[in-house]
């Protein structure tokens, strides 16, 4: 059985495998091709990833202990950071919430 491997929508990334889906970092819609741009929500990678990172943010396309998958941030406060994400096994969205150390 061939795993699916999952690349951000709008991903440079050359790979070469058969089961490839494309999901988009805005709202974890997946898809067979890769576009630049979200059909569905409009979301685009290359525009979001130009702005300027602070170094506790996590990446699109980061994944989590080869379950899930991170996206866009939704919010962040003073003990952590939201992120919309994609659970890789039941394939549905979810909250993937990042705790700050004390």
């Amino acid at each position: 059985m061939n795993q699916i491997e999952y690349l951000c929508l709008g991903s440079r990334r050359e790979i070469n495998a058969d089961h490839v889906k494309y999901i988009c970092a805005g709202c974890m819609q997946v898809f067979d091709t890769n576009n630049v741009k979200c059909s569905k929500c409009g979301f685009d990678l290359n525009r979001y990833m130009s702005k300027e990172y602070e170094p506790e943010q996590l990446r699109q396309g980061t994944e989590l202990n080869d379950c899930y998958y991170v996206g866009k941030v939704l919010g962040k406060g003073g003990f952590g950071i939201t992120y919309i994400g994609y659970d890789k096994s039941l394939g549905v969205k979810v909250a993937v919430k990042e705790c700050f150390p004390e």
